[in-house]
């Protein structure tokens, strides 16, 4: 024995104890069996109780209880309602009682289970009747009937149920006694089994402890010397046996301990460098263990709490920065239990957010996993978004009022940086842009349709902008030289109408004086002949006259006709700004389509693109807001075009009246040459004298004819020219003056009264009745001349800005 292996005295050991343990569990184990089954009797008898106590019990109180509720409530369909309870319960305790009849097992308890179900039916049978009673509209007879004879067979069926429990506890407690006769005897059994057990087991332990002690207290020994630190022991003596093994087994785990403690320093050293770069990132971090206890918070995380504390007190009053560490994470949310859940269920990195009143904190959750795959904690990845939220919020206000026409909202820059500031930058930009180029616009549109040419877009712009302002700019110009031009043509024609009418009366006044002179010929045929010779003279005068004015007519043909061309080029100029407008338009309406699929795009960003989807939205009502205001742009270009046919058809008529001037013009200049021969044949011969008289005669009435038609063509020139002025004064334009409508010239100069004919002529033999249409003219013309009597001067000044 001393010589074995401490293995094969184990295994001696082990042998006789296996033995003895089969021997006595052989015999526990029937004794057993033989419990379970009686456990299991106890068990079926408990569940028996428990199942007739709620399937049947319960109910039976139930249906008494409607029954007595029935015959109480006044409502029919109350009652009626309950009726149908009441036959649903009945009918599946009905089931229950058959099932439970059907049981092999029943005839331990026949005789209460008999009487149970007699008083059942007997029960129904007087509950029916009652309903019965009720339905026929007997309430009293119905509720004596319930709480009277129904009442006391329901205290027998109670009396006969609690008989058939009775009867189950009991078997159940003859049950329990045999159980515990059969464990006592059991356990006397087996406690001598192993009392002898243990005797052999003790006496062979200590032999064996005598044999192993020595190599075991050595083994201790290195033991202790490992445990204190110390993993240089040489271990030497070792022997085959187990001692030996354990000996050879320290050595080795002295070895492992060393290669061990090396890898936990070079982990912990890694350790350390993965804190001290979690110490410095600017991402606030929190570590927790598996249990929710906060193990590890960064720099940036401490200062974060350090700096927010006082919001995080207003909602959760126990928060305290300098607590938090080893603290339950629980006190960093107002519902603890809904946080802790979703940790429970966290497989993946999920974000959430913690909403405080005056901080907005978005955070990732991400479990930490060790290599078995087990989690043991989690990382928490906090965000501040308070500002990005407020500064989504003031983008969100300046593009509403920018929707709304409010160009005047601006992004405060102020604790603003990165991207956000930024994009406030851009915006306010953006507003500035649109407010100056509609303030320009608007104020160049509105001032042309009141009719002042004098205004333009004077701020530097790109892109279509710059298009529209040199467009627009263009357009006032082209405006402003056909105005001019009309002002150059009304001025030319005034100043016409002005020299045919000085020779009109001139002429008027010399046929007037030749009437004279033919009166006096008899008198004088010297007389005469000079008055021919100056009559002569003032017919070629007028000729030349005629010719200049013929001219001048010409002239102011062609300057009409200029005006008709740079009227073409202002509408064709009009009609490119239009076109500019609907690029404008088709512009706003792609950005519309952009800000939808932004739109879009936000929404299947989820909670990260709302806060855009929202500017998309604005971006889009501002869109639909500048194609508005392009569509009133285009507006106020086609009245303005409108405006300019008008002028174009103005001056075609002044055109057209030009040509008729013209052509009255002609006419005179030939009838003067006509009368210009007609004085030198006078002059061949005295001898022709009485002949040349008569010829003087019938000149001079035609003369008068052609005089009165020259001075009503003369007429309807000057109205004419008026009319154009007249049009063309509603423009305001640079460095010009107003034009009155009735004035003679736009230069300086003073319209004096003309000298008025003789008041009397005398004329025995040559009068003729186109004189006193004459004469009428002549005072229409001196009544004229009487009002315009007054000097006009026009100034021209470089910076003044008039009316014409």
């Amino acid at each position: 024995m001393k010589h074995l292996s401490i293995g094969k005295k184990f295994l001696i050991l082990a042998i006789f104890s296996i033995a003895t343990i089969i021997g006595v569990g052989l015999y526990s184990l029937y004794n057993t069996a033989t419990t379970f089954a009686w456990v299991d009797d106890v068990y079926n008898t408990a569940q028996d109780v428990q199942d007739i106590a709620l399937d049947i019990g319960e109910p039976l109180n139930k249906v008494h209880q409607l029954s007595l509720l029935i015959v109480t409530i006044p409502q029919q369909k109350e009652q009626f309602n309950l009726n149908i309870e009441q036959q649903a319960i009945i009918k599946n305790l009905d089931e229950i009682i058959a099932k439970w009849q059907a049981r092999d097992d029943i005839v331990k308890y026949q005789t209460s289970f008999n009487q149970f179900q007699q008083a059942w039916t007997q029960y129904k049978t007087l509950s029916s009747y009652t309903i019965q009673t009720l339905l026929e509209g007997y309430r009293e007879a119905a509720f004596i009937n319930a709480s009277g004879a129904e009442q006391q067979q329901f205290d027998v069926l109670l009396f006969a149920f609690h008989q058939w429990m009775t009867e189950h506890i009991k078997n159940a407690k003859q049950i329990q006694v045999d159980a515990t006769k059969t464990y006592q005897l059991t356990l006397i059994v087996i406690i001598i089994s192993f009392s002898l057990f243990i005797l052999l087991v003790s006496f062979f332990n200590f032999y064996t402890a005598q044999l192993i002690v020595k190599p075991i207290n050595k083994a201790v020994a290195i033991a202790n010397a490992i445990a204190n630190g110390n993993l240089q022991n040489q271990i030497t003596d070792i022997t085959r046996d187990e001692s030996g093994q354990l000996l050879q087994s320290l050595a080795q785990m002295q070895n492992q301990l060393r290669e061990q403690i090396a890898e936990e320093k070079r982990i912990a050293d890694e350790a350390m460098r993965i804190n001290q770069a979690l110490d410095s990132v600017t991402t606030q971090v929190l570590i927790t263990d598996n249990n929710y206890k906060i193990i590890y918070m960064n720099k940036a995380l401490k200062n974060f709490f350090q700096q927010e504390a006082d919001n995080f007190r207003r909602e959760l009053p126990q928060f305290d920065p300098a607590q938090l560490l080893n603290n339950s994470i629980d006190v960093l949310h107002k519902d603890a239990s809904a946080h802790r859940e979703l940790l429970a269920r966290l497989q993946t990195t999920e974000k959430s957010k913690l909403d405080l009143e005056g901080l907005t904190i978005e955070y990732m959750l991400t479990p930490v996993i060790n290599e078995q795959g087990e989690r043991i904690g989690f990382v928490k990845e906090f965000n501040n978004r308070t500002q990005e939220v407020a500064t989504e919020q003031e983008i969100k206000q300046v593009i509403h009022a920018a929707s709304q026409g409010d160009f005047k909202q601006r992004i405060q820059l102020t604790q603003k940086v990165g991207f956000f500031k930024a994009v406030s930058e851009n915006i306010n930009h953006i507003m500035d842009l649109n407010q100056q180029v509609l303030q320009d616009t608007m104020r160049m549109f509105a001032a042309l349709a009141k009719g002042d040419l004098t205004q333009a877009i004077t701020h530097n712009y790109i892109g279509d902008f710059a298009q529209l302002k040199t467009d627009a700019n263009t357009t006032v110009m082209k405006l402003t030289s056909v105005m001019e031009l009309i002002q150059a043509s009304a001025q030319t024609i005034d100043e016409t109408a002005e020299t045919l009418l000085q020779n009109n009366l001139s002429l008027n006044q010399r046929t007037e004086s030749q009437a004279a002179a033919l009166e006096e010929t008899a008198a004088s045929i010297e007389e005469m002949t000079s008055t021919i010779q100056q009559n002569a003279n003032n017919a070629k005068q007028a000729n030349d006259l005629a010719i200049n004015a013929r001219k001048d007519a010409q002239a102011g043909g062609e300057i009409v006709a200029a005006t008709i061309q740079a009227m073409t080029n202002i509408n064709q100029s009009s009609k490119r700004v239009a076109d500019i407008i609907g690029v404008i338009n088709d512009i706003a309406f792609q950005t519309n389509l952009l800000a939808l699929n932004a739109a879009v795009e936000a929404a299947r960003a989820g909670e990260q693109g709302r806060g855009f989807a929202v500017v998309a939205g604005e971006v889009r009502n501002l869109a639909q807001r500048s194609a508005e205001a392009a569509k009133e742009i285009r507006l106020l270009i086609q009245d303005s075009v409108n405006k300019i046919n008008e002028g174009s058809i103005l001056v075609n008529q002044s055109g057209e009246a030009l040509q008729r001037i013209f052509t009255a013009v002609k006419k005179v200049s030939d009838i003067i040459a006509d009368i210009t021969d007609a004085s030198q044949e006078q002059t061949l011969g005295i001898h022709q004298v009485n002949k040349a008289i008569s010829q003087m005669d019938e000149m001079t009435q035609q003369n008068n004819t052609m005089v009165t038609q020259a001075m009503e063509a003369n007429e309807t020139m000057r109205e004419q020219a008026s009319q154009l002025t007249q049009q063309v004064a509603f423009f305001q334009l640079k460095n010009t003056t107003k034009v009155v409508p009735n004035l003679t010239s736009n230069t300086q100069k003073t319209v004096k009264q003309l000298p008025q004919s003789p008041s009397k002529v005398t004329l025995p033999v040559f009068k003729h009745e186109n004189y006193k249409h004459l004469e009428k003219m002549q005072e229409r013309q001196k009544s004229k001349t009487t009002q315009r009597q007054t000097q006009v001067t026009l100034k021209t000044h470089d910076d003044d800005w008039e009316d014409f």
